[in-house]
């Protein structure tokens, strides 16, 4: 049966070692499987230095935070994933939500910082991946 598992903030906080064996485990334990994983990433630019160091002080240290979306997407072809995909939240807000949507949501809440929201996004990316044909890859199902 096809299975879905989905990794919310979670990957980020256990060492890459142990995350990427988890993701070896599901890959290869079920054989039609699609896993999304939203976390955080880039953490190598100012915005990104400064995400790290306030998590720190709030006792949440990012064990796992991986460099750039291409580490993600790798990451998983690593772990035994057949294809994988990962978009920063900015880009999948700025091409999945109808502008009609946008206007709306803007209507109701007012960005003060539109550019620290828009910073915030490229931090935070949804990555992908299925080890069979059989299952659509996350730009199939938009």
């Amino acid at each position: 049966m096809p299975t879905f598992f989905l990794a919310e903030c979670v990957l980020v906080y256990m060492a890459v070692r142990f995350s990427n064996e988890l993701l070896r485990r599901i890959s290869s334990e079920f054989q039609t499987a699609m896993c999304a994983v939203y976390e955080q990433v880039n953490p190598l630019d100012a915005f990104g230095r400064q995400m790290m160091v306030n998590l720190q002080a709030r006792g949440c240290p990012l064990k796992g935070v991986l460099d750039s979306l291409e580490h993600q997407r790798q990451r998983m072809l690593q772990c035994g994933w057949k294809d994988a995909r990962s978009e920063n939240l900015l880009r999948l807000f700025n091409t999945c939500i109808p502008r009609d949507d946008v206007a709306r949501i803007n209507r109701l809440e007012m960005l003060d910082e539109e550019e620290e929201w828009n910073l915030l996004l490229q931090h935070y990316c949804i990555t992908t991946a299925r080890n069979c044909d059989s299952i659509p890859l996350f730009q199939d199902i938009l």
